[in-house]
């Protein structure tokens, strides 16, 4: 049997589906899963998930119930969507996001399937030409989230490097397009811009500790097992925590002013990240 899952959202939602579909390939032989185009090379080398777009044609036509060819053989759809229901049999409609529980775990909750976190493996490609940013000792950090009043300033980030270069730790900045307004403050400072997700993944695979925001490169770098830490102000911490060792500070009133750059290095000292290493 087949099943269809639609959930089209930003890279953070995506990412918290990921468990869930590696729960139900217990349950089904192939899942399809319909997603933002965007992060379609999550997908690529999961030889159970077929990844499709969530605006082609004939997932529209799922939507409206009319079945294309190419996913005959589905037994149910279920649709994580705002969208009306079609009211065809085997088709079941959710809401997109939770208000009160755990993102990871609500479509759990959604098939009334019991949440135990499981490890998630992605297949991830090795590239020599960023080989050189993960032989020493690195931090990756994404200064970056989705609204300004989850940012922390770029200059507390700075700070916290000055201070973990006193164990000798290199610290990478990822940027993306919505950070590109950062680089003109970099100075030196390494950075790589816009890259593939496939070679962030890379990066966030063999560096050794990692630091950002509530985005969707913090989710995801939990989802790969790393350690590190996610600054929250104005989020809900219990329903958008990242999955895995990504430990989360939250900021006094919901505010990330209130986090300073010596909080963030006393908890990386605390938990041994510069022991040993």
């Amino acid at each position: 049997m087949n099943v269809f899952i639609y959930r089209k959202g930003a890279l953070g939602d995506t990412v918290a589906f990921l468990p869930f579909l590696f729960r139900l390939r217990t349950f089904y032989k192939k899942i399809f899963f319909a997603g933002n185009y965007l992060f379609r090379d999550l997908f690529h080398d999961i030889d159970f998930i077929e990844f499709v777009d969530a605006d082609s044609k004939g997932v529209f036509e799922c939507l409206k119930g009319c079945i294309p060819k190419h996913f005959e053989g589905i037994s149910k759809f279920y649709i994580f969507s705002n969208l009306l229901d079609c009211n065809k049999k085997n088709f079941f409609y959710f809401k997109p996001l939770t208000e009160d529980t755990w993102f990871y775990k609500y479509p759990f909750d959604c098939l009334n399937m019991n949440f135990v976190p499981i490890p998630i493996f992605l297949p991830i490609n090795y590239y020599e030409d960023l080989e050189g940013y993960i032989l020493k000792k690195t931090i990756i950090i994404h200064p970056g989230s989705g609204g300004l009043k989850k940012v922390w300033p770029i200059e507390n980030f700075f700070e916290f490097e000055e201070l973990v270069k006193k164990y000798n730790f290199n610290c990478i900045y990822i940027l993306g397009e919505s950070e590109e307004r950062l680089i003109d403050k970099m100075n030196g400072r390494k950075f790589l811009y816009n890259l593939p997700l496939k070679k962030v993944c890379f990066l966030l695979t063999y560096a050794l500790a990692y630091l950002g925001c509530d985005s969707g490169i913090t989710h995801l770098a939990g989802i790969l097992n790393m350690r590190g830490l996610a600054l929250f102000g104005p989020s809900n911490d219990q329903v958008y925590k990242p999955w895995g060792d990504i430990k989360v500070i939250k900021g006094k009133n919901g505010s990330l002013e209130n986090i300073k750059p010596k909080d963030v290095f006393n908890y990386f000292k605390r938990e041994d990240f510069f022991e040993g290493r």
